[in-house]
């Protein structure tokens, strides 16, 4: 099911998603770490980033991975260049 969701879903949206992006002007586009998200750490966006290229980064919110039992500063250390927002609320 998860090959599935990547090869024939997620990978196929994204690469049409990018092309469009980049066809407007747009060269970054922020996914949310949602737990719900196929995309929601850094191995997971770096596999998107890997297939459809740097169009893609992470909108990181770390107040997703204190519910998800998660490390924020070792995430952002993970991600590094590949946040390109971050947004926080209490928690």
């Amino acid at each position: 099911m998860l090959q599935w969701q990547w090869n024939e879903v997620a990978f196929p949206y994204w690469e049409k998603a990018v092309k469009t992006a980049h066809e407007h002007g747009v060269r970054k586009v922020a996914i949310e770490n949602l737990g719900c998200n196929l995309v929601y750490n850094p191995e997971t966006l770096f596999k998107l980033r890997n297939e459809v290229g740097d169009t893609i980064g992470m909108n990181f919110d770390p107040s997703h991975l204190f519910w998800m039992g998660g490390d924020p500063i070792a995430a952002l250390r993970a991600l590094g260049s590949a946040v390109y927002h971050i947004h926080a609320k209490d928690v």
